[in-house]
């Protein structure tokens, strides 16, 4: 970064839920009530994935590349969780995905867009939609970040180009571009970390491997017996949880698997289920399998496992697996993740979305809540009210009484108005600095960007949060 402009401050906002703390007892309470036959798949698929068979396991993963801090964020609750839940640690690649896990977002300078910043794609590896990472060749191209370093680019993020690339290399022997992109991941981790903070190495495997699991070929076969039953109980689930989980209905004919053929992926149909040999399951089926059988604690961050206001898809892969199959236990699953963002020259760091949400929120409750207007009077009026209310069962007397809250809340209104325009106005006000800056406001860089100082930030904040003990979460749950 330019000597002469230090970089803003930019506090870490790490999410677990339910509370970390809350996590080894999940653990526990699940592994103590598995049945005979789930007890079963959970030996026969541990020992084919290489997991322990001897204690429970805690699980999360991600597609393979260079995550940003959410992601990190999960590996390394990964690893606090296991210590202190008496489990071992364990990661899947999704290496059945075929994204476009090559490319880097990289910030560049740019006076006319917002916040002066833009974001430059440089390509570790070329793109491929239908070829599974697990499945391609690894990259050994990575002129494009030889070329930025050359022009100057890393100036702007000193030095991480080039350990990036590095990395990269390093790990150009490996079987697959899935390993060769998570292998230069958890290099950068550990050059990040230090030798001293890295824990023990876990059992990783690639999603393709379930493929070949006995459980998955279980399901296999109850699908060819009865493809419809499959799909709209699948169906059946998406609808009840809705289109708010990001899960779309499958079409008529439509499986929830790949096929796999000469190296490339293919939604599967009913008929491809009598034509092809080889079949991965897609990511609902994945994550429904390893819950089933491969872990005690699965770590989602919030695609699968929801935010406050919206279920994850793991709502979806619960129903459909229980009116389907009949599974009806599935280990518990848990969210974490985290905004960290670049700590950029110049300006101040802007607002997260969570003190926007937070500026929002008291900007419409402080119109229903007196004191939060500091008017000590009106609050003791509302909470009198609100007793008659919660004590009445006469309706006349109950309307008058919502009457009389309306007025009152209504005469807050008018009382406090230039209060509540500066509520309103201070989270605009946040919402337009969002918006000005751009890709400043961006969480999504690759933690190899971030200094190594802000990596080590993030696994002591994520490490501190299974420490803290406050009371478990009303309406926690094994989701």
């Amino acid at each position: 970064m330019p000597d002469d402009d230090a970089p803003s401050p930019c506090p870490i906002e790490l999410t677990c839920r339910p509370a970390a703390h809350a996590w080894p007892e999940l653990v526990r309470t699940f592994t103590a009530r598995v049945d005979p036959d789930q007890r079963a798949d959970q030996q026969t698929l541990r020992a084919e994935l290489g997991l322990a068979t001897d204690r429970p396991v805690v699980l999360s993963g991600h597609q393979p590349g260079l995550w940003h801090m959410g992601i990190l964020a999960k590996r390394f609750a990964l690893e606090a969780c296991a210590a202190r839940a008496e489990s071992a640690p364990a990661w899947v690649i999704v290496d059945h995905d075929a994204d476009d896990a090559g490319a880097l977002r990289v910030p560049t300078p740019s006076p006319d867009a917002p916040g002066g910043i833009e974001a430059r794609t440089l390509r570790l590896a070329s793109a491929d939609a239908s070829r599974p990472l697990g499945l391609r060749p690894p990259t050994a191209d990575l002129s494009s970040i030889r070329e930025a370093v050359a022009r100057g680019l890393d100036a702007w993020i000193p030095a991480r180009l080039n350990a990036i690339a590095d990395a990269v290399e390093r790990h150009a022997d490996a079987d697959s571009l899935a390993a060769q992109l998570h292998g230069a991941a958890e290099s950068l981790l550990r050059d990040a970390l230090g030798d001293t903070r890295v824990s023990p190495a876990m059992p990783i495997f690639g999603s393709l491997s379930i493929a070949r699991s006995a459980l998955f070929q279980h399901v296999l076969e109850r699908m060819r017996d009865d493809p419809e039953r499959c799909r709209s109980s699948y169906n059946s689930a998406v609808d009840r949880v809705g289109t708010g989980a990001g899960v779309r209905a499958l079409a008529p004919g439509e499986l929830p698997i790949w096929a796999l053929r000469n190296g490339r992926r293919f939604a599967a149909s009913d008929a491809s289920l009598r034509d092809e040999d080889a079949f991965a399951p897609r990511g609902l089926m994945m994550t429904g399998l390893l819950r089933r059988a491969a872990c005690d604690l699965f770590i989602h961050g919030t695609g699968g496992g929801g935010t406050h206001d919206q279920a994850g898809y793991d709502a979806v892969t619960d129903l459909w697996l229980a009116e389907w199959l009949g599974w009806r236990t599935p280990a518990p699953s848990v969210v974490a993740t985290a905004t960290a963002r670049l700590p950029f020259p110049g300006e101040a760091v802007p607002p997260t979305a969570r003190e926007l949400a937070a500026l929002r929120w008291r900007a419409h409750h402080a119109a229903h809540a007196p004191a939060m207007l500091g008017d000590r009077v009106r609050e003791s009026e509302k909470r009198a009210i609100l007793e008659k209310l919660h004590a009445s069962t006469d309706r006349a007397e109950r309307a008058a009484l919502f009457h009389e809250l309306h007025a009152l809340l209504s005469g807050v209104r008018g009382a406090h108005a230039e209060r509540l325009r500066s509520l309103h106005a201070q989270a605009d006000a946040a919402a337009a600095r969002i918006r000005a800056s751009g890709l400043r406001a961006d969480r999504t860089w690759s933690f190899a960007l971030h200094p190594p100082e802000r990596v080590r930030a993030l696994r002591d904040a994520v490490f501190a949060a299974f420490d803290h003990a406050t009371p478990v979460p009303k309406g926690a749950r094994d989701a």
